[in-house]
């Protein structure tokens, strides 16, 4: 009698089963980790936006205002950088901002997956940069990617701090009431 090959039953079920359940932990490992990474990465990218305001508030005379605007319907956000001036630039509108302003925005990397929240939004200044003295109006704003949070703070001396958001302050109290 010959041997037939193949699989039984029993043994295609195993296999499914095996592959069902290193899917069950591999999925959403796998979303935590890109989850990570977009913070990560956001980060890097409003640090070096802030230091760039940094330098170019030490080649001007006057403080450059800092305004931080957000949709959270559409979950957009966005920071709108200029001098002082009658017209304030709103990020979200860019086109409504004359050339005369000369106002930088910043937009996020992934618009819709990360969101910001400030004590302060647009028209209320975040805060200002001065470049004679190299200090900034102490300031705070939390960045969010899903569950995970990054503490941006922003001191009188210029100088620009990430925490985990469990690090205790009065501004995460004012933007937790947001």
């Amino acid at each position: 009698m010959k041997m037939k090959t193949g699989f039984t039953i029993l043994e295609l079920l195993l296999v499914v089963f095996l592959i069902s359940s290193l899917l069950l932990v591999g999925i959403p490992f796998w979303q935590n980790v890109d989850e990570q990474l977009l913070l990560n990465k956001e980060q890097q990218k409003v640090v070096l936006f802030l230091r760039q305001i940094q330098a170019r508030a030490e080649n001007l005379q006057e403080p450059l205002w800092l305004f931080t605007n957000r949709n959270l319907s559409e979950k957009r956000w966005c920071f709108s950088v200029q001098t002082k001036h009658d017209i304030l630039c709103d990020c979200l509108k860019p086109h409504l901002c004359p050339k005369s302003v000369d106002a930088q925005f910043y937009y996020p990397h992934a618009n819709g997956k990360t969101m910001i929240s400030t004590p302060k939004y647009f028209p209320e200044r975040t805060t200002a940069f001065n470049g004679a003295r190299n200090t900034v109006f102490s300031t705070c704003f939390v960045l969010q990617v899903a569950d995970l949070k990054t503490f941006f703070s922003l001191y009188m001396v210029g100088s620009i701090r990430l925490k985990s958001f469990q690090s205790l302050s009065h501004c995460k109290k004012a933007i937790e009431g947001d």
